[in-house]
């Protein structure tokens, strides 16, 4: 080949497959291209580190009344990668949720929202 013309890239191997991640930089093109690292957007890139100890975390959800209110909370925050089990009380007007890592608590005020409810205020442990 001469000076101008380009390299070819080398194909991916074994080796680099397995160290590539959605979360690391590498050549456009590759499992690691920039691009596919969001932050807070699911998948590894969540924020949550791998193997996270699970968190279990009350809230209290203003106009969370019946069943149907406490489904669709539920199915809202259950679409959060980082939420492994949500446990609604509409009598109480309260949801539990146990997530990986502590839990961003502006992620699932907006998933209650979204819902068509209000996340109000995390709950002490004492009074649960």
């Amino acid at each position: 080949m001469s000076e101008n013309t380009p390299t070819p890239a080398a194909p991916a191997t074994a080796a680099t497959a397995a160290t590539a991640s959605c979360c690391t930089t590498g050549p456009a093109g590759t499992a690691g291209e920039a691009a596919r690292a969001v932050p807070g957007e699911g998948g590894c890139c969540s924020g949550a580190a791998a193997g996270a100890r699970p968190v279990t975390a009350a809230f209290q959800v203003s106009g969370m009344t019946c069943g149907h209110c406490a489904g669709a909370v539920t199915a809202q925050l259950e679409a959060l990668a980082e939420v492994r089990s949500v446990q609604a009380d509409p009598a109480g007007g309260l949801v539990r949720i146990t997530t990986d890592g502590e839990p961003d608590e502006a992620r699932l005020a907006a998933a209650v929202t979204a819902a068509g409810y209000e996340l109000t205020r995390r709950v002490p442990e004492e009074t649960r």
